[in-house]
């Protein structure tokens, strides 16, 4: 039997999943953005709880903005002017393939790099050939609890993925911590 297999649940409308903060998934992140202090986030949700998480690490946010805002925001109408000051792209963006792959390559013709949130299996993947040459690292978190008064956690491990337009290097991996 699959993990996927015994139950189906409905999406939440455009993929409104808050980043948890469960002490792991920003957290895992923090290492590998110290040299980071400006980002921003154009999927924050109307929570804004990634921008929280990452403020209270230090980071400042210069930018936020989401599709459920009561002024809603295209990610896809990003451009310079919101990213001024910005040395970071970070955001958890929706997970449905038909929105990731074309946000992926959008983000790709800025010249910061972008961290993205998703699921692990995805670099596993036929669909994500094309895209790894842009990925240079992935920070794996493992499975995520997206709903904070549910007894489980997901069924997706899930990682940080950061691409650059210009990458140096090939993808590097780097595991979960125990």
């Amino acid at each position: 039997m699959g993990k996927h297999s015994h139950r189906k649940f409905a999406r939440r409308k455009n993929d409104n999943y808050p980043t948890p903060d469960d002490g792991r998934c920003v957290p895992t992140l923090l290492p590998h953005i110290g040299g980071v202090h400006f980002f921003a986030e154009p999927c924050a949700g109307r929570d804004r709880s990634l921008v929280k998480q990452l403020e209270r690490a230090g980071k400042q946010c210069t930018f936020q903005a989401d599709i459920e805002d009561d002024e809603p925001f295209d990610f896809f109408n990003l451009t310079e002017v919101e990213l001024q000051g910005a040395e970071a792209i970070i955001t958890n963006p929706p997970w449905t393939r038909d929105i990731l792959h074309p946000f992926i390559e959008y983000c790709l013709t800025f010249d910061i790099p972008t961290y993205l949130l998703f699921d692990a299996d995805w670099a596993h993947t036929q669909q994500a050939y094309d895209y790894l040459r842009h990925c240079v690292a992935i920070y794996s978190i493992g499975r995520v609890k997206w709903f904070p008064n549910s007894p489980h956690q997901g069924k997706d491990n899930a990682a940080w993925y950061r691409f650059e337009k210009r990458p140096s290097s090939g993808t590097r991996f780097y595991g979960k911590r125990a």
